[in-house]
């Protein structure tokens, strides 16, 4: 079974202090489960480079929470790798 960390949606109407927590916390677990086979790093692949809780401007499609095509593209490579 393959787990997959949360995308970056700061700036999203969804994103606030509860949210960054919460996102975080799971983010954080995710990566260092055991209940994984492996894990794919969304959060890392699409985040921002001046601000890792945003989505990367050239994968945001505008939303904030919703990549892109390219950002799409991204998270299809970082699957691929773990399969």
């Amino acid at each position: 079974m393959i787990g997959a960390t949360l995308p970056p949606f700061a700036g999203s109407d969804h994103w606030g202090e509860h949210a960054a927590k919460v996102s975080h916390q799971l983010d954080e677990w995710t990566r260092c489960s055991v209940e994984y086979d492996a894990v794919v790093d969304l959060n890392r692949v699409l985040a921002g480079p001046e601000d890792p809780d945003r989505p990367h401007p050239a994968y945001d499609s505008g939303d904030h929470p919703h990549p892109d095509d390219a950002g799409y593209a991204v998270m299809a490579e970082a699957v691929a790798t773990v399969l």
